[in-house]
This record gives C-alpha cells, structure tokens and sequence, in this order.
C-alpha cells in the first residue's frame, strides 16, 4: 500500500494521489484474485473452506456434532414429506438451537444451509455442486456427511416444488392442503388460500354475512383484460374434505393391489450415457485426438440436453418425494401433520382443476366442479 497525505490543493499533489489511488487499487484487486486461487485450490482437493463452523459439525469443520445433526436430519425428513423452511425455522428457534454464528433461523438461513451440497459430503459453491477446475467432476468433501446425495437431491427438489406451491412465503399457504395444486379452469393459474371473514357489526349486534375462508385465482383480478377477467372461488373446507374423500379412497385401492418396486427415474440411463460421451470427447481433445472443430459443436449439444434431462430428473425427485400412499382411516388421516397431508395429496394430485360455477351471484359448494389429475393412471 502506498497511502499518504497528500497536497491536493495543487497540481502535482492531485497527480500524485491519483497514482497512488490507482497502485492501492491494483494491490487489493492482486489480493482479492490470491485469496480467490486459495479458495479454488481448497475447493480442488474437498477442504473445508467455510470462514465459520458450519451447523451440524464440530469446531474442526469435518467431525459431525451430534446433537445439531441429529436436529438437521429430522429437518430434512420432514422437508422431503412437504413441510416448509417456516416451520423448521419455528422448530429450531422454539427447541432453543442457533446457527453456528449463535443467531436465530430465518428463513434465508434455512433456504442457504439446505441447498448446501456440503449436507451431503460435497464441495458447493452457489448451492450448486462445484466442479473440479481440471477434471470437471465433483468434488467429494473431506468432511463427515450429513445425509446422502440421493437424499439431498430430493431435499432440494422438494424445496423448489414447495416455492413453486407457493407456500415458502405465505403463512396461511403452509397450513392449507391445496395451495397450488387446485388450478382455475378458466387461465389454469394456481389457486391459493384466503382468510374468511366473519362479517361486520351492526348496530343492533348482529353481523352482516360472513365469508368464508377459500381458496381463489391469483389472477381474476389482474391484468388480464376487462373482458378476461373471472370469478374463481371455491369454499376451503368443503373442497379440502372432498379432495381427503377421493385421496383416502385412492389410498385404500392401491394399498389392496402388490405395491411396486421403488422406482428410478426412467431416463436415468440416458442422462448417465450422455454425460460420460461428453467426458469422453473433452477428454480426446484433450490428447489431441480430435479438434475443437469437431468436439465443441457436439459437446455444447451435450451439454444443454443433459441440463434439460437434470431440470426433468429435478422435478420427477419433487413429485416422487413425498410419503408412499398407504391406506389411512380418517382418524388416521387427522392425526398427521400438515406438512405431511399435504405430501400425500403432492404425491397423488398433479393438480386438482376448478371448473367455472354455472349459478350465478355467490354459488353454493358443488364437489362437480373439482377435476382432479391423477399422477398415475387409476
């Protein structure tokens, strides 16, 4: 560093300045790039890299503690089953554990640690899997794993379906069975929980009309156009106990008939084959058997089908992720948490569409107006 004092009331004190400006800037950009190339190099041979001890390890950041990872395995089941960051958030803070920095869980600090490849024994970078600067695999950690990689996948995919729900940010969402998967008949946008209403006061101590609480188009009031807007709502509790009705009956059928081997993605076979023929023809360039002619045409083909075979395989993990269907009395059914109802109506429900009402004004509940599509063929 070559900072001073300097006459800037004069020419050659202002120049001066300017250079001495511009050599403190060269150095902190020379010692922001060696700190850069430590981290890569670390990142390169799995060490650990993290400035504080993350939650669920011991001091030296390769040990697993095991009261916090114990704590961080019943968050990740109950998150693959359909529960929210909110309610690990509220589980961790209510139980009186802090992250690592001794602070309360929010929900950004869940959302980061849980997309955290290094959960799952692997070096991450930008909640991604981080790729070797020379071999372009994946870097396993020389750190104790929290879970596996299988696991971890389905977390995170299971964490994407649930933003895509809609119930990471609205609280009333977390608690309604069907936020997202009912879809209105007239746009096909998904649907989600209102409050009810109990009516205003009279003056004689009577209350007007109540409104119910029930779930409505986020769209039938926006920009669509006057002439494409529409009324779509339809009662919470009624839809929820025909919607239970049809998923316990379900849930009984199936339970009768041999219940499958556990499955695997179908192409996963296909994103394996595509991805070793990629490494395959980086690797004859590499050796000067083949030229960038031939290879990179091929390879950038590769490579944007294997990113449209991992958004698939991403997605089947979500959809796949929740409870098996089992038969469930109804007693049964009411015993289970939230998160976990809902699991099991995610995992038989690819949406539950909501056809327009036929009476007009405020129309009365009509179970005929729910179509729900099946996962499976019934």
């Amino acid at each position: 560093m070559v900072s001073g004092e300097d006459d800037l009331s004069t020419a050659d004190g202002r120049m001066v300045a300017r250079f001495k400006a511009a050599a403190d800037a060269g150095e902190a950009e020379r010692t922001g790039e060696r700190i850069a190339r430590a981290r890569k190099a670390k990142r390169d041979k799995g060490e650990p890299h993290s400035a504080f001890r993350p939650f669920g390890w011991q001091k030296d950041r390769i040990h697993l503690d095991p009261i916090e990872a114990q704590h961080a395995r019943e968050a990740v089941s109950i998150l693959i089953e359909g529960a929210s960051l909110h309610e690990v958030c509220r589980g961790f803070n209510d139980a009186g554990l802090r992250t690592s920095r001794g602070n309360p869980w929010t929900y950004q600090t869940a959302l980061t640690y849980f997309h955290n490849p290094r959960l799952a024994g692997y070096v991450g970078q930008d909640g991604e899997l981080y790729l070797h600067s020379l071999t372009g695999d994946p870097v396993k950690g020389q750190w104790d794993p929290l879970i596996e990689l299988d696991t971890f996948e389905r977390l995170c995919a299971r964490l994407d379906r649930n933003k895509e729900l809609g119930i990471h940010v609205r609280d009333r969402n977390e608690k309604a069975l069907l936020s997202g998967v009912l879809r209105c008949g007239v746009c096909g946008t998904r649907m989600h929980a209102i409050s009810g209403r109990g009516g205003n006061l009279r003056p004689d101590g009577t209350r007007t009309k109540r409104y119910n609480a029930a779930y409505r188009c986020g769209l039938m009031t926006s920009s669509l156009g006057t002439e494409n807007k529409h009324y779509m709502v339809i009662d919470r509790l009624q839809t929820e106990e025909t919607v239970v009705g049809l998923l316990l009956r379900y849930m009984a059928r199936i339970s009768l008939e041999t219940q499958p081997a556990p499955q695997t993605w179908p192409q996963e076979e296909e994103l394996t084959a595509k991805e070793e023929r990629a490494k395959a023809l980086l690797a004859a360039f590499s050796r000067g058997e083949l030229s960038e002619a031939r290879v990179f045409p091929v390879v950038q083909t590769l490579e944007d089908e294997i990113a449209t075979l991992k958004k698939a395989r991403r997605r089947w993990l979500a959809e796949t992720a929740g409870p098996i269907p089992e038969q469930l009395s109804r007693e049964e059914w009411d015993n289970l948490p939230t998160h976990k109802q809902r699991g099991y109506i995610d995992r038989v429900f690819s949406s539950i569409v909501v056809t327009r009402s036929q009476a007009t004004g405020r129309p009365r509940f009509d179970p005929d107006r729910l179509r729900p599509v099946w996962r499976e063929a019934r």
